[in-house]
């Protein structure tokens, strides 16, 4: 992850988004509190190269690396570690240059949410990055974009997602989209598992997590309906089916983002597929891609 340091040596160094703006203005992705620079002063940028930099103000009084790799656009300039860009006593030092992570800012307190805090507040789709508790919202009708700001119960966070949707960790042993492909999930005992088999292959999740996609399986199990469920309505089954009373029902999303995770990560092509969402006339909805045919649910 790319990480620069904004201050002196003792101040702790700050995430890079893949694309940040340093200045003076507040809407900057870190704002740097120094009259004498402009109110946005340099971008830095992720290429498929590595990192590189451009002024946007003040750009003959900035100085930085000079050199430009194949590859960049003009004007920019490649960054590397221990690279600065410094305008009359202001300085910027490049800590690390590795590509950059999932990260968040609470916009009251000025924290920093690493990696596994974002993706809690995030939720893999087909078409992008959704906020978990997006389907309680019916402004919203765009995946997340990077910098967005979300609300929670308790703040405001931008937020700044992960570029790509989950690819699996291990070569892909089966697909979801195939339709020789089956699901089983199975919350009978105390431990609760999800299954995804093909013909020749097999990959099994569990944890207290795999709950989520229960109340989505039986519903689309259902002789009747088509298994689309409101947030709300996964959640009172969930509730049913042993999930924690003391949670809320953005934990469903949460969840169903675990699960795409996990399989990703087990080696399931087409991971985010599991779930489809749409928006309909009394709010969202939600339900297994998959056809009856293909699930099965012991609970």
């Amino acid at each position: 992850m790319g990480f620069i340091q904004l201050d002196s040596d003792e101040g702790c160094p700050v995430p890079l988004a893949p694309s940040t703006i340093l200045g003076r203005h507040a809407s900057c992705t870190w704002t740097i509190d120094e009259p004498t620079l402009p109110l946005y002063w340099v971008e830095i940028r992720w290429f498929d190269s590595g990192w590189a930099w451009r002024a946007l103000g003040e750009r003959d009084g900035t100085s930085g690396p000079t050199q430009r790799s194949a590859g960049l656009p003009a004007g920019w300039r490649a960054l590397r570690a221990g690279s600065a860009l410094s305008l009359a006593d202001v300085a910027v030092r490049v800590v690390e240059d590795s590509a950059p992570e999932p990260f968040g800012v609470d916009l009251v307190t000025g924290e920093v949410l690493g990696h596994e805090a974002v993706l809690d507040l995030v939720e893999a789709r087909d078409d992008g990055w959704w906020p978990v508790e997006a389907e309680l919202d019916l402004r919203r009708s765009r995946p997340l974009c990077d910098g967005d700001v979300i609300h929670t119960a308790e703040r405001a966070l931008r937020v700044h997602p992960p570029s790509e949707l989950w690819e699996p960790t291990v070569p892909a042993w089966l697909t979801l989209l195939a339709p020789s492909t089956f699901v089983y999930v199975d919350v009978l005992d105390d431990t609760v598992r999800l299954t995804v088999s093909s013909r020749e292959r097999e990959v099994v999740i569990q944890g207290s997590f795999v709950r989520a996609a229960a109340p989505y399986v039986a519903a689309r199990l259902e002789p009747e309906g088509d298994g689309w469920l409101t947030l709300a309505a996964a959640f009172e089954r969930w509730l049913g089916l042993g999930g924690n009373r003391a949670s809320k029902p953005a934990r469903i999303a949460q969840d169903r983002n675990k699960i795409c995770r996990g399989l990703a990560g087990n080696g399931v092509g087409n991971a985010t597929a599991l779930f489809e969402t749409a928006r309909r006339a009394n709010g969202w909805v939600t339900r297994v891609r998959l056809s009856p045919s293909q699930l099965e649910f012991l609970g």
